[in-house]
This record gives C-alpha cells, sequence and structure tokens, in this order.
C-alpha cells in the first residue's frame, strides 16, 4: 500500500487532473449535456480531494493548521488575485467588487471557500463518528436554506456548509476510496448513469451554490467522482505515457490553473481574434497555447517566489489547495 505521507499518490493527481482539464472547458463553449456534466462533479471533486488527506492527528494545533493553511491558500490566493486584477485591467472583466462577493464566474473562488470550510471542519473532525455525521448533516441543511433562500455572503462563503459535505465525505470513506480497487465495468456503468442523471437533472453550480434537487444532485457528484477516482486508478497504470503525464502536472498544479486559465484564455481570444485565426483550428490552437502559458507561469512563479504560490515547507505532498 502506497505511504500518503511519503509521496504523491499518481491516481489522486490525475484525477484533479481529469477535473480541472473539465473545468478548463466548462468554461468555454461547448454543449450544454456536456457542460452539464462537467459542473456535476468537477469543482466537489476538488473538495472530496481535501478530506483524502485531511488528518487532524497530523495537522498540529488549530493555530498551527491556521498558519500553514495561511501560507498554502490565502497568501497564493491575494498574490495570484493582484495578478489576475492587473491582468484584466482596462477590460470589461475588470471589476475589483468580484473579489470581495467571491468572484463571481471565476475559479479562484475555490480558494476562500476552502480555507473557511477546512478551518470549519477542523473541530468537527475531532468529533466521534456519529456526531460528526449529525453535524455535517445539520451544516448540509443550513447551505440548502441559503440556497433555496438565494442568500449570498461575501467571498462565497455561503457555499462553505455544503464544501464542508464533501470534505466530510472525503474525510469518512477515504480508506475505502483508496483500498478498493476499481471494478470497470461497476465504473463504466456509474460514468453512463451520472451522464444521463447530469441531463435531466438542474445544473449544479457550486460557485453560486445553487444544488437543485439537493439529494438528485448531491448523489450524482459523488457518483460522478466515483467515476474518475475509478478511471485514475487506471490510467496511474499507463503514468508513463504522455497525455497521463499532461493530466498528472496540471492536476498537482491545480491551483495556477484557477488562477490564471481564464484570464489567459481572454487574451488568447483577442490575440487570435485579431489575427483572424477562428474555426476548429483555432479552438486547437487556444487551448495548446493557454496550457503551455500556465506551465511556463507556474514554473516560473514556483522557481522565484515560491512563497507567494504556497510552495514553502511542504511537508505533506499532497496537501490540496
Amino acid at each position: 500500500m502506497v505511504d500518503r505521507k511519503q509521496k504523491r499518490i499518481e491516481w489522486v493527481d490525475i484525477a484533479r487532473g481529469i477535473a480541472i482539464i473539465c473545468m478548463v472547458a466548462g468554461h468555454t463553449s461547448i454543449p450544454e449535456v456536456l457542460s452539464k456534466y462537467i459542473w456535476s462533479f468537477h469543482m466537489p471533486l476538488f473538495f472530496v480531494v481535501s478530506g483524502l488527506f485531511f488528518n487532524p492527528d497530523k495537522l498540529g494545533s488549530f493555530k498551527v493548521f491556521i498558519k500553514r493553511r495561511l501560507r498554502t491558500l490565502i497568501i497564493p490566493y491575494w498574490f495570484f488575485t493582484f495578478i489576475v486584477m492587473t491582468g484584466y485591467w482596462g477590460t470589461e472583466y475588470f471589476k475589483p467588487i468580484q473579489i470581495i462577493e467571491g468572484w463571481t464566474g471565476y475559479a479562484l473562488w475555490f480558494v476562500p471557500v476552502l480555507f473557511c470550510a477546512e478551518l470549519v471542519f477542523y473541530p468537527i473532525s475531532k468529533l466521534k463518528r456519529e456526531w460528526l455525521t449529525l453535524t455535517v448533516i445539520f451544516l448540509t441543511a443550513i447551505g440548502y436554506i441559503l440556497s433555496e433562500s438565494h442568500i449570498r455572503l461575501y467571498f462565497k462563503l455561503d457555499v462553505v456548509p455544503f464544501a464542508i459535505f464533501f470534505i466530510a465525505f472525503g474525510y469518512l470513506f477515504k480508506n475505502s476510496i483508496f483500498n478498493t480497487r476499481p471494478n470497470l465495468l461497476i465504473a463504466t456503468s456509474i460514468g453512463l448513469i451520472t451522464i444521463v442523471l447530469s441531463i435531466f437533472l438542474p445544473k449544479l453550480d457550486m460557485a453560486k451554490n445553487d444544488f437543485g434537487w439537493i439529494i438528485l444532485n448531491l448523489s450524482n457528484a459523488l457518483l460522478g467522482i466515483y467515476f474518475i477516482f475509478s478511471v485514475s486508478k487506471y490510467l496511474s497504470l499507463a503514468n508513463k505515457i504522455w497525455p497521463i503525464r499532461f493530466i498528472d502536472y496540471f492536476g498537482r498544479n491545480s491551483l495556477f490553473v484557477m488562477a490564471f486559465s481564464q484570464l489567459f484564455n481572454y487574451w488568447i481570444i483577442v490575440g487570435l481574434s485579431i489575427l483572424g485565426i477562428g474555426s476548429f483550428f483555432g479552438l486547437c490552437l487556444r487551448y495548446i497555447i493557454l496550457f503551455s502559458a500556465i506551465y511556463i507561469a507556474a514554473n516560473l512563479l514556483t522557481h522565484y517566489t515560491p512563497a507567494l504560490v504556497g510552495k514553502i515547507n511542504r511537508t505533506h505532498a499532497n496537501d490540496t489547495k
């Protein structure tokens, strides 16, 4: 069995890579059917992964835990926020009020929500399993009330209760998730079920705290995450193949994709439009340029400003951002 404390687990990085690539696709013009399927699981997956590696016995005191999350989440968040706002200067997307509102439609909303959700979950994780479960159910009910009442909080903190639900799921079922070997037939069947359900269910939009038919949408999200986890475990067996390494890399650097994909994509579209490049070739070229630019930015920032992007004193290799 892989020691989760000492080395990265490839299939988890691949799962995050699939989800983050889906996120990029989900923010572009794609068929509604595909969009609804992607949105049904891609952001919940990141919170479940956070729960997989959430270990209160290894996190130290609450004070130490907060300091670590400030270094790995909040400092990068404000650093990336500055870069993005600077990059949007002079465009219709330069709206500083979005920072307080929680980034309307921009993926960086995930970071403060994860930070607050983990802080709330820290003391909850100390409870006995039955009390932990009841507390999470209670918080999920609060999240549903906020959703149905259309109550919006600064920094999208209204999303925190549902984020805690997914973190708790990963935390409670981590042993089963890590130790269960995927069954191709079952995984494929579940994948098809989630695609069909996504067509008929209201769109799950976690950034807007919109979960539609809550029980069915949450269930479909978890089934979708199971399918991606199963696929990722199979793909990890072929980790030497270039496309798998590509997915793995961006899974390990998913925060950079959240920070830069939409900003870079905007300026790439502007540039290609000026050059008169469109159609299918333009779309392919845009994605090649986009991921190349993110790769370059991630490497440069990690090398020259590691403290500002959370790449310092990483004692836990699988710490989720």
